[in-house]
């Protein structure tokens, strides 16, 4: 029963019923038996660093005109934003594309797309980003 549980998040008495699963165990069990595809290890294709502190605003129009094109985004929140620990968080996520943009690239107008598959990085203007990946 999960009456109390819902006192907590509600303030009121609520009977309540439900059951629940441990994910992680899930999927240890999964993988040790070799049932998951470690090629497909994130969601996101696309993983947006977020280097600048005050530019958070900016992140978020990035995500959402690449999810307007199709692409799943992904916003790093990591609360240390030094490019090595996001694009290492971004390796081990498995994503095909990082988008970089620091304080240098806001000031120029520019981003810099790497391809993690290829290894290949091109600097584009920011209002290209969109266009950017509809081409690909």
């Amino acid at each position: 029963r999960y009456d109390k549980l819902m006192e907590r998040f509600t303030g009121e008495k609520l009977p309540a019923v439900g059951t629940s699963i441990g994910l992680d165990r899930l999927f240890t069990a999964l993988d040790h038996l070799k049932l998951l595809d470690r090629e497909e290890t994130s969601v996101a294709q696309v993983m947006i660093l977020r280097l600048a502190k005050d530019k958070d605003s900016e992140y978020l129009l990035m995500a959402e005109e690449l999810r307007a094109c199709g692409f799943r985004t992904e916003l790093s929140l990591l609360s240390d934003t030094t490019f090595k620990n996001q694009f290492n968080f971004a390796l081990g996520r498995n994503v095909k594309y990082v988008v970089i943009c620091g304080e240098d690239e806001f000031s120029n107008g520019k981003v810099s797309v790497k391809n993690l598959e290829k290894r290949e990085q091109v600097e584009i203007d920011r209002s290209e980003l969109s266009t950017y990946f509809k081409d690909i």
